[in-house]
């Protein structure tokens, strides 16, 4: 069987056909409603939140990674630059 999407607000009306080489039947139309079900309101706030702590933790980490590596660059620059 085949279903298409259904627009939220519209009920479909669908029929059974089937056939073989000796006979062929088709049921009665039945009228298929959409069913929309709810997400809980705290959904939608737990991804934002979720997904603004990820972001704020990336940078917060590329921001680390970058001092350590500026400081390594420093004192490796410093090291060659010593006389020795």
């Amino acid at each position: 069987m085949e279903m298409h999407p259904l627009p939220l607000s519209e009920p479909t009306s669908y029929v059974c056909a089937a056939q073989n080489p000796v006979s062929r039947a088709t049921s009665d139309p039945v009228d298929l409603g959409v069913c929309s079900i709810p997400q809980p309101p705290g959904s939608t706030w737990v991804l934002i939140l979720c997904s603004v702590t990820a972001t704020f933790c990336l940078i917060g980490i590329v921001i680390i990674l970058c001092k350590i590596k500026k400081s390594e660059d420093y004192e490796e620059a410093k090291l060659e630059r010593s006389p020795q």
